[in-house]
């Protein structure tokens, strides 16, 4: 399948999905309380499964190392900058929570990131999305988590340090050993067994979890709030398409000054990456931990739809030179 083909079947999948999530729910086949299953599994299972194929097969090279290490290093910044900014925009705590994880989650997999990597450099953007997202369950189960946790009325809050800690040991988390145990086998130079590649195994965890996804977040689809939410929506489209770009591409920079090799490919990815609209994950964690979940999967709805309109041309027209 060519690349222009696979976007055009990956958005037919990511509206399908979210239309069937929001018709089951306006014809009462379905309840929001099937959202917080279904995106707990999705996080638990789904992208813990797809990463830990991606990480167990991707080819490691010295000059990509910084790509992760990059990666979590902005998305950590843009989490404890939106915490700030969210002071600033809202007085309710679930919204607080909901805007700081936006802020730093970036929808930087098969869902979004992968597909626009793919369509600028092909099948090597595919391989460099993998290795950039390397960082992306550790950062979830170390810090979106604990902050999840802290905002959320149905967790005791805390310190986030001991928020921190039992977040590692939580079930949910299931994401950081999986990853880890990719890492692993990857390093210890452990062969994928053939059956995984011959019946496209990773491919097949990807749409589902995909489909997955996007299904839950449109049985908790309301669009009618978004006027509502009009300071958090302008908010988020400063921090993650703005803010979160100036801060990969300072990184970049620094990474320079200091006398590591940047190449096209690591700069490019990490500014590309950081620009990605929120994630998936926004409105999974949400659900997770009930922090206003319709709400959640506004935001990311409308900030998914204010970047395909606005600021995919200009990410194309720049990086496409």
């Amino acid at each position: 399948m060519e690349p222009h083909q696979k976007l055009v079947a990956w958005a037919s999948l990511i509206v399908g999905s979210m239309a069937a999530g929001y018709a089951a729910r306006k014809l009462r086949w379905l309840g929001e309380s099937t959202s917080r299953v279904l995106m707990t599994v999705v996080m638990a299972l789904g992208y813990s499964s797809v990463q830990l194929l991606a990480i167990w097969k991707t080819e490691l090279s010295a000059d990509l190392v910084l790509l992760p290490i990059l990666g979590a290093i902005s998305a950590a910044m843009m989490l404890l900058l939106g915490l700030f900014c969210a002071r600033l925009l809202t007085g309710d705590r679930a919204e607080m929570g909901i805007f700081s994880i936006a802020s730093g989650a970036a929808n930087t997999g098969v869902t979004m990131g992968g597909l626009v990597l793919l369509a600028l450099y092909g099948q090597r953007g595919l391989a460099l999305m993998s290795i950039y997202c390397i960082m992306w369950m550790p950062l979830i189960v170390i810090m979106m988590y604990p902050i999840a946790r802290h905002f959320s009325p149905d967790h005791t809050s805390g310190s986030l340090g001991r928020l921190m800690l039992r977040s590692i040991f939580d079930w949910r988390s299931l994401g950081l050993p999986m990853a880890l145990l990719g890492l692993a086998l990857n390093l210890l130079n452990q062969h994928q067994p053939e059956v995984i590649s011959s019946i496209h195994l990773a491919e097949i965890f990807a749409v589902l979890t995909t489909s997955a996804a996007y299904f839950s977040i449109g049985l908790t689809l309301r669009l009618r709030g978004a006027l509502a939410m009009l300071r958090l929506i302008l908010g988020l489209a400063v921090t993650r398409f703005v803010l979160s770009g100036l801060v990969a591409a300072g990184l970049v920079w620094a990474t320079a000054r200091l006398g590591f090799h940047v190449s096209w490919e690591l700069r490019n990815t990490v500014i590309i990456e950081a620009m990605m609209p929120a994630a998936v994950a926004t409105a999974a964690i949400a659900s997770m931990f009930n922090l206003r979940p319709d709400r959640a999967s506004t935001l990311f709805v409308v900030n998914t739809l204010m970047f395909i309109a606005m600021v995919m041309p200009v990410v194309f027209w720049l990086f496409s030179r």
